[in-house]
């Protein structure tokens, strides 16, 4: 039995079923609460606190993924400070915390899917 066949109407009731899924998933995640002890983003030193973190994610680019895209999850646990920087920064700057900075429907996906790519 394929997938399709399971359902009546076709690939159409699994196309709403998956952005139902996708939706409840980036509603818990944006439900998910800042902590307070992550230094918000900014360069080290820098006069912009509200600048992008790029960075803390060169940082973790660097030390924590291989040539190959492999990501050495075991190390990055130890030494998360600079990943816990740019996660702060996606979470402040998205459509929950700064709704001004997002107009349309279009540009609340855009974030979403881009942070996703990133964090994934």
């Amino acid at each position: 039995m394929s997938i399709t066949s399971a359902f009546p109407h076709g690939s159409d009731m699994l196309k709403k079923l998956t952005l139902l899924l996708a939706a409840v998933l980036l509603t818990a995640c944006a439900a998910v609460p800042r902590p307070s002890s992550v230094p918000v983003g900014g360069a080290a030193g820098s006069s912009n606190p509200d600048a992008p973190p790029y960075d803390a994610w060169s940082r973790v680019l660097e030390q924590f993924v291989d040539a190959e895209g492999r990501v050495n999850f075991e190390t990055l646990a130890v030494n998360r400070t600079d990943l816990d920087r740019v996660v702060a920064y996606v979470y402040d700057t998205g459509p929950n915390n700064q709704p001004q900075l997002f107009t349309s429907r279009e540009a609340v996906l855009a974030f979403h899917l881009n942070a996703y790519n990133a964090l994934a």
